[in-house]
C-alpha cells in the first residue's frame, strides 16, 4: 500500500514562503510603482494595464509621485498603490480583462482562482455575439501573467533556499504509518492484507523487512514486542483481531510515497530522503528549473461548458487545457503507472482541490485503488479552520458521492498542517 501526498500552495505558505496571490500581486504593483516614479509622461503603459493622468494637476507621473510623497519616502510603494486605487476616478485605466477580473476579487483570490477566472472569461467569449472578444487576446494575457509568475517565484525560491527550512512535525506525518481508522470501509480488507504481509515478512524474511523500513523514527523493538504479545492470537484469529492502535508503526508504513507537487517550487523535494528508491517526486505542473515545462491553465473536463469549447473547432479555446498540456511531458503517464500499481492513500497538504485541477483529481479520487483521502486543514488564529471548505471542494471532484463519503477521512481523525514557527510569526 502506497501514499500520495498532494502538495499545493498551502504547503509552501506553511514554510513561510510568500507564494500567495496577494504576495505576487504586491510584488507586481511595487514594480509598477517604481516605473511610475520615473515616468516623465502622462501615460504609464505596463504589460497588464495602462494608466493615464486625468483629473489631477500633476503634469507627469514623476511629478505625481513627488506630490504624494512617494519620491521622498513619505509613502511606501504599496501605500502609493493604495492611494492610486482610492482615487481611481482621477485616472484613465485600461486593464486587460483577466487582470481586471482578478483585481476585483483580490481579497479571496489564489492560484486556483486565477485559472478559474481565465476559464470563465474564455467561456463567456463563446457567447459574445459582437465578435470583439478573441481567445487569442486572453491567451496572450495569460502568457504574460505566467511569465511574471515564473519570475516572481524564482525570486522567492532563490531567497528561500538560504534558509532551507523543513518541519520535523510535517516530516513525521509524511513518513508515518497508514492508520486503519483512515481507510474506507470498502477497502478495509486491503489494509488488513497489507499489514499482514508486512508482519509475515518480519517473521519469515527479517533482513528484507528491516531493509524496507523507513529510516525516520523506525523502531524494530516495537515489532518484536508486538510479535511476542500477539503471535498466538494472530495465528488463530488473524491480524484483523488486533486493535488498530496496537499495530506498530513499522507494520503500517507505506511501501512507496509519491509527492505529487502542484506547485512550481521545489520545497517538497526537501522531504525526500537521499538515495531511497521508495520515494518519488512528480512535478505534475512543471518546475522552475525548467520554465518551459510549467503548465498554467484550466483542467475541468467535467464542466458542462467544456464540450461546447471542444465543438467550436478553434484550438485557441483549448491551448491552455491542462489535459493536453500533460501530453508534452511524461509526468501524467508516470502518475497513472503509480496509481495502477497498488492501493494508495492520499494526503492533501495545502491543496484546495479546486475545479481547475478537477479532471486529474477525479482520476485519483475515484480510482479503484484509492483507499483513503485525508485532508490536512489550516487552523486560523481565531481557532477556526478550513476543513469543511476542503471537503466541499473534494466533493466537486467526485461523480460518485457514495465513494466520496466512504473515502474522505472525517474531521475527528484529521489534523492541521504543521506550520513552521517562523512562518506563523511572519504571517501574524
Amino acid at each position: 500500500m502506497n501514499r500520495i501526498v498532494l502538495v499545493g500552495n498551502g504547503f509552501d505558505l506553511a514554510h513561510g514562503l510568500p507564494t500567495s496571490y496577494k504576495n505576487f500581486n504586491d510584488w507586481y504593483w511595487e514594480r509598477v510603482m517604481r516605473e511610475l516614479m520615473w515616468c516623465h509622461s502622462k501615460t504609464l503603459d505596463t504589460p497588464l494595464c495602462k494608466i493615464k493622468l486625468d483629473k489631477v494637476t500633476s503634469h507627469t507621473w514623476h511629478s505625481w509621485s513627488y506630490d504624494i510623497g512617494l519620491i521622498h519616502g513619505m509613502r511606501t510603494l504599496l501605500e502609493a498603490k493604495e492611494y492610486l486605487f482610492q482615487h481611481k476616478g482621477n485616472y484613465i485605466w485600461e486593464m486587460h480583462p483577466l487582470f481586471e477580473q482578478i483585481q476585483s476579487s483580490l481579497d479571496d483570490c489564489n492560484w486556483v482562482d486565477i485559472e478559474n477566472e481565465y476559464y470563465k472569461l474564455l467561456v463567456s467569449y463563446t457567447n459574445d455575439e459582437s465578435g470583439h472578444s478573441f481567445p487569442e487576446i486572453l491567451n496572450a494575457e495569460l502568457s504574460i501573467i505566467r511569465a511574471l509568475l515564473i519570475e516572481y517565484l524564482e525570486l522567492v525560491q532563490n531567497q528561500g533556499q538560504s534558509s532551507a527550512l523543513t518541519n520535523d512535525s510535517l516530516r513525521e506525518l509524511i513518513l508515518g504509518p497508514i492508520r486503519g481508522r483512515d481507510i474506507s470501509i470498502s477497502a478495509k480488507q486491503s489494509w488488513i492484507d497489507f499489514v499482514h504481509y508486512k508482519y509475515r515478512t518480519y517473521i519469515e524474511d527479517y533482513p528484507s523487512f528491516v531493509e524496507s523500513l523507513d529510516r525516520f523514527k523506525s523502531n524494530i523493538g516495537d515489532v518484536r514486542l508486538f510479535n511476542d504479545k500477539y503471535a498466538e492470537q494472530i495465528e488463530h484469529m488473524g491480524i484483523d483481531s488486533i486493535s488498530d492502535c496496537d499495530i506498530p508503526d513499522d507494520l503500517a508504513r507505506p511501501e512507496k510515497i509519491l509527492f505529487l507537487n502542484f506547485n512550481y517550487t521545489d520545497w517538497s523535494d526537501k522531504y525526500i530522503p537521499d538515495d531511497d528508491s521508495r520515494f518519488f517526486i512528480n512535478h505534475i505542473h512543471g518546475s522552475l528549473s525548467n520554465p518551459e515545462s510549467i503548465i498554467f491553465g484550466y483542467g475541468d473536463e467535467l464542466d458542462k461548458n467544456y464540450e461546447g469549447l471542444k465543438n467550436l473547432n478553434n484550438n485557441e479555446y483549448l491551448c491552455n487545457m491542462k489535459s493536453t498540456k500533460y501530453l508534452e511531458a511524461d509526468n501524467y503517464r508516470k502518475l497513472l503507472s503509480f496509481i495502477d500499481s497498488a492501493p494508495f492513500q492520499i494526503y492533501i497538504m495545502g491543496h484546495s482541490c479546486g475545479n481547475s485541477d478537477r479532471t486529474l483529481l477525479n482520476t485519483l479520487f475515484e480510482h479503484d485503488n484509492c483507499v483513503s483521502i485525508k485532508p490536512f486543514f489550516h487552523r486560523k488564529d481565531n481557532g477556526s479552520d478550513n476543513y469543511l471548505d476542503i471537503v466541499q471542494n473534494i466533493s466537486r471532484n467526485f461523480t460518485d458521492m457514495k465513494k466520496m463519503r466512504d473515502r474522505v477521512v472525517n474531521k475527528t481523525y484529521c489534523e492541521s498542517l504543521p506550520q513552521l514557527k517562523k512562518a506563523v510569526e511572519d504571517n501574524k
